[in-house]
């Protein structure tokens, strides 16, 4: 997002008649022209010109470029909160029809608890407005019980559609942030569930590789183009269809802040994203 930002600034600059010839942080790349140096968020923006500039351009455009990435930012952050509020509450409506058609049934608490769980999780975005840049918790969890929890949460949307679900692997327990964990698996687990065709099977499973905790999963989804799978963590129209394609993207900014990250691997099941611990 930083490139493509300071890409855009020169671009604006440019068109405005101003000899910038290119901007790049830390200097990356050697260019010829005039050079100017400035400060931008504890690294440095490099300037060249084609011709002498006042000193005060440089640091107006380094200005420029901070607001709009702060204003990319605040933008991520409402359009993820609004992502992230769509999930449960589609969970807690799906519920709440089941519940509105058999009210005396045998699943009536299931399906309280249920909607008590998507109320909790809705509570729990809307605080991370606030705390998305504290310091995440560390506590033990087993994301085999996090996953269970989520697969039985969305039952209302994949059981008239009769969608299989199969888990392979141990309890997966790991010493990290419940709640992140909890949003990144309910995306895959979401994306997953959007992409697979009626009667489909979609597979979890949970490994070690190395000194890495691995839980992997995968629906029988098309693969990606070498282009898509280039920027499949920017945020952009979604390939399934639904919404706008921020799910991976706010889930791979989630694992990057516990120390993992999300990754993309097409097989001949289909395609399977892997939460990596």
């Amino acid at each position: 997002m930083f490139a493509k930002t300071l890409d855009e600034v020169v671009r604006w600059a440019q068109s405005l008649g101003l000899p910038v010839i290119a901007a790049e942080r830390d200097n990356v790349t050697t260019h010829s022209g005039i050079h100017y140096r400035t400060k931008l968020s504890g690294t440095h923006l490099d300037w060249y010109f084609n011709a002498p500039v006042p000193e005060s351009i440089p640091l107006l455009l380094t200005r420029i470029v901070e607001e709009r990435m702060e204003l990319k930012e605040q933008r991520f952050t409402v359009d993820a909160l609004v992502h992230e509020l769509r999930n449960p509450l589609s969970v807690a409506v799906g519920h709440l029809e089941l519940l509105v058609r058999d009210p005396a049934g045998e699943k009536f608490q299931e399906r309280i608890e249920a909607m008590n769980r998507a109320l909790s999780r809705i509570a729990r975005q809307l605080d991370w407005v606030s705390h998305q840049n504290d310091e995440p918790i560390h506590l033990g969890i087993s994301l085999r019980d996090i996953w269970e929890g989520i697969v039985a949460d969305l039952k209302p949307e994949w059981a008239p559609r009769s969608i299989e679900w199969v888990y392979h692997g141990s309890s997966a327990f790991a010493y990290t942030d419940p709640w992140r964990v909890e949003q990144i698996l309910f995306n895959l687990a979401k994306n997953a569930l959007e992409a697979s065709p009626d009667h489909a099977v979609i597979r979890a499973e949970s490994y070690s590789l190395c000194d890495d905790l691995v839980f992997r999963v995968t629906n029988a989804g098309s693969h990606l183009s070498p282009e898509e799978t280039d920027r499949l963590f920017e945020r952009k129209p979604s390939a399934k269809g639904v919404g706008h394609g921020l799910g991976l993207a706010l889930s791979q900014r989630l694992a990057k802040s516990i120390g993992g990250r999300i990754a993309y691997f097409p097989d001949a099941d289909g395609v399977s994203f892997m939460l990596i611990l």
